[in-house]
């Protein structure tokens, strides 16, 4: 292999990057290095990214979430967390990073289950829950997990099943949390207005960050009723990127047309998330 800068060869499967941190400094290099390994002779199954335990994932995810020039090659699957059964309460007592990183998770492989009791496992688990509550959470002892559970799961595809969208939504309440970041769903039976929509979200994710008091977030997923169109919409946000796009499925007849939103971050108020989803359905 190559250097991914100077060409200098390093040993037979290993790429080069500068020093820096992967979510910070070099995010960029290394999608550039993924192009010029896809363009070998080589074919790749899949690409797998571990980070360190003090990593936050959200700008490694949103580079290859909609990257054009990767977007033909590689596109983003899922982001698996793996959390430590024995240790998580401390961590989340002492650190943020703990909470940023469950927040970002598809799937949560809680790891070490062997080594706590049953109530403290489900104790865990709804603490989890409490900070995400659309992700996936699984046991294992040693990391010991099915391939076909943290693999091709196609988390970030508008292909992906309305069923398998819709059932992860609970109408979990964001007033209980276990630490600075949460979970708030909020559910208006209208559909939205897409333009006044999509200007909201790029307020939310990019204009209030200058407020202190302002919501921070990390992940929004939602099932949008749009106007005008009789198809279900799926909404993503990672990180500072967000997208709207088509389902595949109608809206059945006779079916209440609603948005479905599931926001998780730091310093959410319901109230406030809901009336500025309310205010996208008012028309000029």
């Amino acid at each position: 292999a190559k250097d991914a800068f100077d060409g200098s060869f390093l040993s037979e499967n290993l790429f080069e990057l500068k020093n820096g941190c992967v979510c910070c400094t070099v995010k960029d290099d290394l999608v550039t290095t993924l192009e010029g390994l896809l363009k070998q002779k080589s074919k790749f199954n899949y690409v797998i990214i571990e980070t360190t335990g003090l990593a936050n994932p959200g700008p490694v995810a949103s580079c290859f979430w909609l990257d054009d020039a990767l977007e033909s090659s590689v596109y983003l699957d899922a982001v698996i967390t793996v959390v430590d059964a024995k240790n998580l309460k401390k961590c989340l007592d002492d650190t943020h990073e703990a909470a940023q990183q469950i927040a970002y998770a598809d799937h949560i492989l809680l790891n070490k289950s062997d080594m706590v009791p049953e109530p403290y496992l489900r104790d865990l688990r709804e603490s989890i829950a409490l900070i995400n509550s659309t992700c996936v959470i699984t046991p294992t002892v040693r990391c010991e997990v099915d391939l076909d559970t943290v693999l091709d799961l196609k988390c970030y595809s508008s292909t992906r099943s309305i069923d398998e969208w819709e059932e992860r939504f609970d109408g979990r309440d964001a007033c209980k949390h276990t630490s600075d970041v949460s979970t708030c769903s909020v559910t208006v039976e209208q559909p939205v207005n897409l333009f006044k929509f999509e200007r909201w979200m790029g307020q939310l994710l990019w204009e209030n960050k200058s407020s202190p008091h302002a919501a921070t977030l990390f992940r929004v997923k939602g099932i949008l009723g749009v106007e005008g169109s009789k198809t279900k919409h799926l909404l993503q946000a990672v990180h500072d990127l967000f997208d709207v796009s088509e389902s595949g499925s109608d809206w059945l007849e006779g079916e209440k047309i609603e948005c479905k939103i599931t926001f998780i971050g730091r310093s959410l108020n319901r109230l406030e998330l809901e009336e500025g989803l309310k205010k996208c359905m008012e028309w000029e």
